[in-house]
């Protein structure tokens, strides 16, 4: 099995993203209650209008 022309150029982030998914699992199951996950455009949507200043 040889990898396609894209494979050694991708090969490096999916090992770096993975890494960080087996951190995130080990966080998961590291005793505490809550894992949130979320992203900067999420605090700025219509569920947090309440929230932002006008």
């Amino acid at each position: 099995m040889t990898p396609t022309a894209t494979g050694p150029r991708v090969l490096p982030h999916v090992r770096r993203a993975l890494g960080e998914v087996g951190a995130l699992v080990r966080e998961a199951v590291s005793g505490h209650p809550k894992v949130r996950v979320g992203y900067a455009r999420s605090a700025s949507g219509r569920h947090t209008l309440g929230f932002q200043p006008r």
